[in-house]
């Protein structure tokens, strides 16, 4: 019996052992529940979701909404986009037309109707149509309507690192015609020096109704009437820089200047 006793108190302790870890090794394998997330949750999307339509139909037919609000009534005389596409090839076509087939069917570069540079490229293509590049007045056009070239890669066509045409430097170089209204659409513009050409007609107030404009060019072209300074400045407020016919400083200029074929107006 006393063997017998022995035994059983063994098993007994070994029995409580084994309770006893198993226990343990339970109350071990219990984490405590977390107070917040493993990750933190995002508090925006992954991606930015688009917020324009990106197909080409699209591209056409928003960009010829625009580009006929930035031209003359009855420049673009077009209800759809397909009825450009020919332009170039038709003799009655009007240089709008021409150029808005550039931008929206021809051009290598197909920029976004909705990047402002796209607006910029089609004005700069009517004033090479309108004032004298396609006719093969200007003396140097080198990458003009260039399809596979960027427009700052034209001559005389200077942008910033962004890509937006920041000046336009045409002295002397034989530009012909009237200012056109689409130059209003270059709104990071602050150089125009159209100087020493044979531009000629009225100084359309339109064209130059830009925010940026700071020093503005037209001096020995053949304009004629006066030159609108003080209603430009309500387009163009920081407009700083006025001299007169022979490059004299004026300190404060008449409401409007005149304009004749000798002289011009320098701004």
């Amino acid at each position: 019996w006393e063997k017998y006793g022995l035994c059983v108190l063994a098993l007994v302790a070994v029995g409580v052992a084994i309770g006893l870890g198993v226990k343990f090794t339970n109350e071990a394998r219990t984490d405590p529940p977390t107070g917040a997330p493993s990750t933190s949750p995002t508090g925006s999307p992954s991606a930015s979701p688009t917020l324009m339509p990106t197909d080409e139909t699209y591209r056409t037919t928003y960009g010829l909404e625009i580009i006929a609000a930035s031209s003359p009534p009855l420049a673009l005389r077009v209800d759809t986009p397909e009825e450009l596409i020919g332009a170039s090839t038709d003799s009655t076509a009007t240089p709008q037309e021409i150029a808005a087939e550039f931008v929206l069917y021809d051009d290598e570069l197909s920029i976004p109707a909705r990047d402002p540079r796209f607006l910029e490229r089609y004005a700069l293509s009517v004033f090479y149509y309108i004032n004298g590049g396609c006719s093969g007045d200007w003396i140097d056009t080198t990458n003009w309507m260039d399809a596979n070239k960027d427009h700052c890669e034209w001559y005389g066509v200077i942008c910033d690192l962004q890509g937006r045409v920041t000046e336009l430097a045409m002295a002397g170089n034989y530009v012909t015609g009237e200012l056109i209204m689409e130059l209003s659409q270059m709104k990071e513009m602050s150089t125009i020096d159209l100087s020493n050409n044979r531009m000629e007609g009225a100084v359309l107030l339109d064209a130059l109704k830009i925010p940026t404009l700071y020093t503005l060019r037209l001096s020995n072209n053949n304009f004629s009437g006066d030159f609108p300074f003080d209603r430009l400045l309500e387009g163009s407020p920081i407009l700083g820089k006025w001299h007169g016919c022979r490059g004299i400083p004026v300190t404060k200029p008449p409401s409007t200047a005149p304009v004749n074929a000798n002289c011009g107006v320098q701004i």
